[in-house]
């Protein structure tokens, strides 16, 4: 579909399905980070070797929205996610 999209050849409806097909995937995926997490932590896993899998910098409190997986509320103290630079001269944002 993103093929024809960028080709100008995808009919309206089509690109309205796929982006609903889209955002069902997104959902379903988003759900399954707080569980593998979850899974994770229970297993022994710090957050310090967790950061690299969820793409972050570094581990700080506050950072995750209530209810996900490390919020301070759950007692775990959740990574930032901040990008990880691509260059170690860089600071990061």
């Amino acid at each position: 579909m993103v093929v024809a999209a960028r080709k100008g050849g995808a009919e309206r409806e089509q690109l309205l399905d796929a982006l609903a097909a889209l955002r069902a995937v997104r959902d379903e995926l988003s759900a399954w980070e707080p569980e593998l997490i979850s899974a994770a932590r229970s297993n022994g896993t710090s957050w310090a070797a967790l950061a690299p899998a969820l793409g972050v910098a570094s581990c700080a409190t506050n950072r995750r929205p209530p209810g996900r997986a490390g919020h301070p509320a759950s007692g775990e103290v959740p990574c930032a996610r901040v990008p990880i630079s691509e260059e170690p001269d860089q600071p990061q944002v």
